[in-house]
C-alpha cells in the first residue's frame, strides 16, 4: 500500500500503528536467486531489490550463481533474508537442505518472534509458503539449525485494497469513518472485502485501522499523494532565526527538515501567516523541536510553566494563519496555544503534537472559528504538576465566543483528531463563565467529527512503567522520563545502568507490579 509515502509521519515507542521503512516491499514481487552475481563468501551485507541479505565475518553466506547458501543457522543479524511488507501475505520459497536431512526455515519478526509456521526445506528442492497475518513489519527469513539452500522468494499481497472501506479506489477520511462507526456499532461492515480492507495492521478491527488509514491516504490504486509541495509563493526556512526574521503578516513560510527551535515561534497580533512543512522524498514530515528553547528561563522540572514556554502561539489577535505538516514536540508549555478573544479562523492541520510539557494544543481565552484537522496528540506530560494539567486537545478556560450573540454562530472545530497516552485527558473542555445563561461547567460549542482519544490519565505509562511490561524500549522522551534522567545527572553511569536493564528486559519480571517498579526506580536512584 506504498506506505513509506506518508503525509503523517506517526512514529511510535508503543503498538506501531504504522510503519514506515525505506525499502518497503508494496507490489507481489518474485526474485531469483540466480540474479545475485556469484559470491563464495559473502561477510557483509548486501540489498537487492528490495531484500537485504545479512551476513558477517564470522557468519557468512554465499552465491553460486543459482542459489543463496546460507550456509548454518542465522538469526535476525546474520545469515538471513530481510524484508519489509506493509502487512498481510504469503510469502514463497524454494528451497532445499544442504544435507539429507530436512531442515525448517523460520519467519520471525524484529521482536524475534515466529509470525508464521515455518517452511521444511527437505533433501531435494522444494517449495513452501508463510501465511503472514500481521501488520506492517520487517521480516527475517533464516534457517533453525543447518545449511539451507534458497533458489527463489516471492511476495504476494492479496487482492483487497487495504484502507479502500468503500471500494471507490480512494483511501480517504470517508474510509476511516467507516472503520470507526463500525467499531463503535452506529454501523457495521458486513461485506467480505470490505471487512478485509477494513484491518490493515491485523488481528480485529480496531481504532489502530482507522488510524493506518489516515496515514496512508492515496487518490487511486496507482498515484498516491505527492509530497512535493510548491514554494514558490513564500519562503523556505531551514533555522529558527529564518522562521523569526520572516514572520509577518501575509507570509508563507515553508520549513525544509527538522529545525530546532532557540525559543517560542510567535504569531501574537498576525494574520494570513502559514507556516508549513515540506515533507522529505519519504513523505516524512519536517519537526520543530523546542528542547532547547528559552522560554521564560525557569526549570519547568520544578516549577510552573506559562504561556510563553509554549512552542507555537497565536494570540492577541491572531487570524486567519495556517500550521501543517509538522511534527511539534519538547515545548516547554503547550506544543501550539490559540489564546484570545479576537483570535480566530486560525487552522492546525496535519500535524502531531507530543512530548511537550502541557497540552499538546490549547484553545482559551475566548478563541473561536478554529479548525484542527488530522491531528495526533500524544504522550504531552506537564512535569511539574506530575501530569495534572497535560491533555491531548484542551479547549477550555473560556474557549469559544464572548459575546452572547454569537453563542450560536461560532465554535472550534476538531476533524480526523486523535488523542492518547496523555497526562490528563485526551480533551479537557471544562469550565466557562455562565454569561448567557450557558452551563459554566463546560466549553460550549465544540464540534467533534471521527476524533476518538483512549489511554489518557495514565501515571504508569509516563514514567515508562507501562511500556516496559509491554516489552517496549525505553521511551527517553517522555518528559517524566527526562526529568528521572536530569535526577540521577551526578552518576550518569545508574541512568545508563537503569535503561540498559530497561532495553534488555532485565530491571525486574515484565509481570512486576507499578508499586514494584517504582520501587526498583527509588532503589537506583533515577526517581524523587
Amino acid at each position: 500500500m506504498k506506505a513509506k509515502h506518508i503525509l503523517l509521519a506517526l512514529i511510535l515507542t508503543i503498538n506501531s500503528l504504522a510503519s514506515v521503512f525505506a525499502a518497503t516491499i508494496t507490489d507481489s514481487t518474485l526474485w531469483n536467486m540466480s540474479d545475485v552475481a556469484a559470491n563464495n563468501s559473502v561477510m557483509n551485507n548486501i540489498e537487492y531489490n528490495g531484500l537485504t541479505f545479512k551476513a558477517t565475518t564470522e557468519k557468512p553466506i554465499a552465491f553460486d550463481g543459482t542459489k543463496l547458501n546460507l550456509k548454518g543457522a542465522g538469526s535476525t543479524d546474520y545469515r538471513c533474508v530481510k524484508l519489509s511488507v506493509t502487512g498481510k501475505c504469503t510469502i514463497s520459497v524454494s528451497s532445499q537442505s544442504t544435507g539429507n536431512e530436512e531442515r525448517t526455515l523460520l519467519l520471525v519478526d524484529d521482536k524475534k518472534s515466529e509470525v508464521a509456521t515455518g517452511v521444511t526445506a527437505k533433501a531435494t528442492q522444494s517449495s513452501g509458503t508463510f501465511n503472514y497475518n500481521g501488520q506492517a513489519s520487517d521480516l527475517y527469513i533464516y534457517s533453525q539449525s543447518k545449511g539451507i539452500y534458497i533458489y527463489s522468494l516471492s511476495v504476494t499481497y492479496p487482492d483487497v485494497v487495504y484502507g479502500d472501506v468503500d471500494k471507490d479506489n480512494f483511501i480517504t477520511e470517508k474510509d476511516a469513518a467507516m472503520i470507526l462507526k463500525h467499531v463503535n456499532g452506529f454501523s457495521e461492515l458486513t461485506d467480505e472485502l470490505q471487512l478485509l480492507s477494513a484491518n490493515p495492521t491485523g488481528g480485529s478491527i480496531d481504532l489502530s485501522d482507522a488510524v493506518w488509514v489516515l496515514n496512508n491516504k492515496f487518490s487511486d490504486n496507482s498515484t498516491i499523494i505527492d509530497p512535493t509541495i510548491d514554494t514558490s509563493d513564500g519562503i523556505e526556512v531551514s533555522t529558527y532565526k529564518d522562521i523569526t526574521d520572516n514572520l509577518k503578516s501575509n507570509t508563507n513560510i515553508y520549513i525544509m527538515g527538522d529545525i530546532k527551535c532557540d525559543d517560542h515561534i510567535k504569531l501574537s497580533g498576525l494574520s494570513n501567516v502559514s507556516i508549513v512543512g515540506v515533507p522529505n522524498e519519504s513523505g516524512e514530515l519536517p519537526t520543530l523541536d523546542f528542547t532547547d528553547m528559552k522560554g521564560t528561563g525557569k526549570d519547568i522540572t520544578q516549577t510552573g510553566s506559562s504561556d510563553d514556554d509554549a512552542g507555537i502561539s497565536l494570540r492577541s489577535g491572531s487570524k486567519n494563519n495556517t500550521i501543517k505538516n509538522l511534527i511539534i514536540e519538547n515545548a516547554h508549555d503547550n506544543g501550539i496555544q490559540i489564546k484570545g478573544s479576537g483570535v480566530v479562523n486560525n487552522t492546525i492541520e496535519n500535524c502531531i503534537v507530543r512530548y511537550n510539557n502541557d497540552s499538546g494544543i490549547q484553545i482559551s481565552g475566548g478563541a473561536y472559528n478554529n479548525t484542527v484537522k488530522n491531528v495526533l496528540s500524544y504522550r504531552n506530560c506537564d512535569v511539574y504538576t506530575r501530569a495534572g494539567n497535560a491533555d491531548g486537545f484542551a479547549v477550555k478556560l473560556g474557549a469559544g465566543p464572548t459575546s452572547s450573540t454569537d453563542y450560536d454562530t461560532t465554535k472550534n472545530t476538531f476533524i480526523n483528531c486523535f488523542a492518547w497516552d496523555n497526562g490528563d485527558d485526551g480533551w479537557d473542555s471544562y469550565d466557562y463563565d455562565n454569561s448567557a445563561g450557558k452551563n459554566p461547567n463546560r466549553t460550549w460549542k465544540n464540534e467533534y467529527i471521527n476524533c476518538m482519544c483512549w489511554q489518557n490519565g495514565t501515571p504508569r505509562l509516563h514514567t515508562g512503567y507501562t511500556d516496559y511490561v509491554n516489552g517496549a524500549p525505553l521511551d527517553e522522551s517522555l518528559p517524566l522520563i527526562k526529568r528521572l534522567k536530569y535526577l540521577s545527572a551526578d552518576d550518569v553511569n545508574t541512568y545508563n545502568t537503569f535503561k540498559e536493564k530497561y532495553d534488555s528486559g532485565t530491571l525486574g519480571s515484565r509481570n512486576m507490579s507499578a508499586s514494584e517498579y517504582y520501587a526498583l526506580l527509588d532503589s537506583m536512584g533515577v526517581r524523587d
